[in-house]
């Protein structure tokens, strides 16, 4: 569990909150030269961090395995590497 948690703390959450806010909600203001930045510069680190903290939960049997199983063969998860993610 320390080890999910202490890599969720390199995650700004209000920032990735905010963001997902500013898309959905007020979607006609944004600057596409913002969004285009984003996207190159912060979403890589956020995909591997996000592979650790899944690595970590599902190593420390915080997330379950059957669930993630699942997910490797859906389509709703298509655009994710799940060979990245340690189990």
């Amino acid at each position: 569990m320390c080890e999910t948690k202490s890599k969720l703390t390199k995650l700004d959450l209000r920032a990735i909150k905010g963001m997902r806010n500013r898309i959905v909600h007020d979607y006609q203001n944004l600057d596409s030269y913002i969004i285009f930045d984003a996207i190159q510069k912060d979403l890589p680190p956020l995909k591997d961090t996000l592979y650790e903290v899944i690595s970590a939960g599902l190593k420390n049997n915080i997330f379950d395995r059957e669930d993630f199983n699942i997910s490797k063969v859906s389509e709703f998860y298509k655009d994710i590497d799940f060979s990245k993610i340690e189990c």
